[in-house]
């Protein structure tokens, strides 16, 4: 009796063995089918898919500062010629003010991020990536986010002849990341003459470009000087316009008054 009494102990956890084991197989399998696919879960410490998603708030609030050519714009155009002498000084801050609103109006997050991805493929190609655009040229250069890539393209295709190739070229825009706001043709040449008329070197642009290969921060000094002598030319007709109409309405007021 005692032996058969054993037995049957042996048996009944036996089988609850296989219960239990049964029980957890398939806990384990429902565990496991409710996970999901190991490629959908985040890394820990892994970076953000898009760099748009690492961009502070408060350079992102950067990003519609005018880049340097627009601030021209903004100085030519802020108010037409016959209003030019009219105005207080409260009233052209005033426009001012709202010309750097409409600036800032730019694209939605989503389309700075997609425009971000495409500069950011071009950039890597000569040697900036997104690490570096990330913790040396964004933070410096917001705008970069609403640069036109194929802008931009053009632009460091001139840059890397200018600097003597993409390694160069990648060391320049890390030094001074606002490189790239310079357009190929209508800043980076200008500019080099510019740089070569002051520094005495007869209009040389080649020599110009081997001054900023050793300084990269002189193109970008020579393109404001570029903007300066525009700002001040742009001004010059416009008060010399504002000039000869006052000078016609006086001329016509006298020949009112004279009766001819």
């Amino acid at each position: 009796l005692v032996a058969a009494a054993g037995t049957a102990a042996l048996l009944a956890r036996s089988r609850c063995g296989e219960v239990g084991a049964g029980f957890c197989a398939g806990a384990s399998r429902r565990v496991a089918s409710s996970r999901p696919p190991a490629s959908r879960l985040p890394r820990r410490g892994a970076a953000p898919e898009r760099l748009i998603d690492a961009v502070a708030a408060n350079v992102l609030e950067a990003v519609g500062e005018p880049l340097l050519w627009e601030e021209q714009s903004l100085e030519v155009d802020r108010t037409p010629p016959e209003e030019l002498l009219a105005l207080a000084a409260e009233e052209v801050k005033s426009i001012k003010t709202m010309q750097a609103q409409r600036v800032k109006k730019g694209p939605s997050l989503e389309q700075l991020g997609e425009n971000l991805e495409a500069s950011a493929r071009l950039l890597e190609a000569v040697g900036i990536d997104r690490g570096k655009l990330q913790s040396d040229v964004i933070p410096v250069f917001p705008q970069l986010l609403r640069l036109d890539p194929e802008v931009l393209a053009a632009t460091v295709r001139r840059l890397g002849e200018v600097f003597g190739g993409e390694a160069a070229l990648a060391a320049a825009v890390s030094e001074v990341p606002a490189l790239l706001c310079l357009r190929a043709d209508l800043d980076v040449e200008p500019a080099l003459v510019y740089l070569a008329n002051m520094s005495g070197l007869g209009g040389n642009k080649d020599a110009a470009a081997n001054l900023a290969q050793q300084s990269p921060g002189l193109l970008l000094w020579a393109a404001k000087g570029v903007v300066k002598e525009r700002e001040s030319a742009a001004m010059a007709a416009s008060v010399k316009s504002t000039g000869a109409g006052m000078a016609a309405a006086i001329g016509n007021a006298i020949r009112m008054g004279r009766g001819y």
